[in-house]
Formats: C-alpha cells, structure tokens, sequence
C-alpha cells in the first residue's frame, strides 16, 4: 500500500506506533488520529481470555453421527437406486431387441430358411375338438384375413414352431392379436407359474418376463376347458399383455375381438366375450377367473360363465355352452394386487 514504510521501526521490536504510521499520513483528520491512538492502547486485558468452547454432551455427538449416517445411506440408496432403475430400463429394452427379433424372424418371407431356431408334437388331438364348430371362415366374416390367407399363415407357423421347439422345448405355441393390442409372442410352459414371471422364452433372466401357459393345463391349448395364458403389464419396452386393459371399454371390442393360438397340431381361434378388472387373492372353491377344476360338471362350468358374464363390462350375445372351449388371458393392473382378465371362446380350429 503506498506510504507505508518500517525505516523507523523500534530498535526493541517494537514498531507498533510504525504499524499503524500509514493510517497518519493524512494529518489534517484529527478523528482518524484518535482512532490509531485508541488502537495503539488496547492491550490483552482490555480484549479479555479467548472463550472456551461448550463442550458437547454425549447426546449431542450421537445425534451429529447419526446425522451422517442419514446422509451417508441417504447418498448409496439413491446412487443403488439408480442402478437399479438403469439396469431395468436396460433390461426392458433388451427384452423388446429379443422379441422384435423373433417376430421378425417368425414371419420372415424366406421359407426357404431356418429364420429361427423343437421338433413338432406328432400326438393327435384329443376327441373333445369333435365338439367344436370347424366351419372355415370366409373373407366376408374373419376380420384377420381370408381363409386361404390364414391357412398359409398356419402352415409356415407350424414349420416356425417346429424349429423353435429344436432349442427351446418349452415353446409350446404362439399367441397373436391384430389390431391395437400388440400382441405377438411365443407361449412357454413349464413346471410352476413362477420361472417365466422373469425369464425371457430362452431361459435367460429378465424382469419382462414371457408369454406363459398355466403349469395345470394341456400343452395342446385348445383341447382344455379352461386355458390360462399369463403376461406382464409392460409400460416400457415389449408391452407383453398390458393393452389388454383398453377391454374396459366396449368400443375396444369391435376391432381386437379374435385371438389366434397357434400351436404344432393346430389352429385356434377365439373370440372375446368377457373382460374385467379382478383381485389376485380368491378363496378356492368359489367362483374366480383362474378356476381349472370343474369336477367334471356341466353344471359347474357353466355356472362360472355366469359368473364371469356378471362380473365383465363388456356385453356380448354369444352363447356359450357346457362343451364350449374357453381361454382367459389375464395380466396386471400394476395397481396394489390387481389383474384384469380377458375371456375367449373357441370359435374355429384349424388342423391343415
């Protein structure tokens, strides 16, 4: 700072009336030399002793640790928590790579390929499709194409399968809506209902899960009572069954009212009568929509389809008798423990 100088320091040390010499350069403010004379007369005992610092309970340094270590789990449980969610959005998407990829490959136009990769099930089917109504549908009345085209349609799924079924045994047919509902997938099965709730149709480990048959049921889809087929609620990445929720409307009906089951031995075709919403809990014996066991009772079977007549928000005039085939495909609402379930009738079968 200009004007400062030490050139007329103490020869004792002492240079404080020099310390403070640059703040005299201006003679003519006689309140500025007060000021510097007060300062140069403060000593220790004017300021006092330093204060001590409180010293801090046992409580005290407790309640600091502990805020720390809410800070500290705070910090690794948002840091696991977005791994957690990355990993899944990850997952997701590669489970959508997976499924596009075999779809594409499935109905693939090269028949010359293996475009993917069990042997066919030679077993005939059962005598119960005696019972079903095999009229072929004509390009008036099938809303997913002509007879012929259908027919072509099952005959490459056939050879499709068969070859899937070379790696992957427990493909035991595919399922597909046209229309909105995006539904187009392979249909596993195995020996419980809880390994395809996170294992893709290959076996390998993802949250998205697959397209699964209930473990009770006949591998031969349409030859059953009462078929269930399960699939997530998917809002990211492969949607598995979720648009299946848009059945709470009636209007949705008019366009996605056939499903198509394709399996090696046939071609089944459902049409879709009932659909609502359902608690996953039920007391077993009573009415629900994943009941299997009829006691082999007209009576009973037919009083379960007016049950689910009663329960569905959408109204359909189909009669629906003891010999009917039927097929439930039932998913997550995502809300608490709720399902919603989507009823069918077997309408057709197709064998060649």
């Amino acid at each position: 700072m200009a004007g400062f100088s030490r050139k007329n320091a103490r020869a004792d040390g002492n240079d404080t009336e020099n310390h403070y010499s640059f703040l005299r350069e201006n003679e003519n403010n006689p309140y500025q030399n007060v000021f510097v004379d007060s300062l140069e007369r403060v000593t220790q005992d004017d300021l006092g002793e330093e204060p001590e610092k409180p010293k801090r309970s046992f409580g005290d340094i407790v309640f600091q640790v502990l805020q720390k270590l809410i800070l500290v789990g705070a910090a690794v449980a948002f840091i696991v928590a977005g791994v957690h969610i990355g990993y899944r959005m990850y997952a997701y998407q590669q489970a959508e790579d997976i499924y596009s990829s075999l779809v594409d490959s499935v109905f693939s136009t090269d028949r010359n390929s293996e475009s993917v990769i069990p042997y066919a099930l030679q077993s005939p089917l059962t005598p119960l499709l005696a019972q079903v109504n095999t009229e072929r549908k004509t390009e008036d009345n099938n809303p997913q194409g002509t007879a012929s085209e259908t027919n072509e349609l099952f005959q490459n799924m056939k050879r499709q399968l068969s070859i899937l079924r070379r790696s992957y045994p427990e493909i035991v047919g595919w399922i597909r809506m046209e229309g909105s509902t995006e539904i187009n997938y392979p249909i596993v099965q195995t020996s419980d209902n809880d390994y395809y709730l996170n294992h893709s149709y290959d076996g390998t480990y993802n949250p998205s899960g697959a397209i699964f048959l209930d473990c009770v049921n006949n591998a031969q889809i349409g030859t059953n009572r009462h078929a269930i087929i399960y699939g997530h609620n998917m809002m990211v990445g492969s949607p598995m069954f979720a648009n299946l929720l848009y059945f709470r409307y009636s209007s949705y009906l008019k366009d996605n009212h056939t499903i198509e089951v394709y399996t090696p031995e046939a071609l089944y075709i459902y049409e879709v009568f009932a659909a609502y919403e359902a608690d996953g809990w039920y007391v077993a014996g009573e009415n629900h929509p994943w009941k299997l066991d009829f006691n082999y009772s007209n009576e009973e079977f037919l009083d379960w389809i007016a049950y689910i007549r009663r329960r569905s928000g959408i109204r359909t005039d189909v009669e629906i008798t003891e010999t009917s085939r039927i097929l439930t495909l039932s998913t997550c609402t995502n809300v608490n423990d709720g399902r919603f379930v989507v009823h069918a009738y077997l309408s057709d079968v197709i064998t060649r």
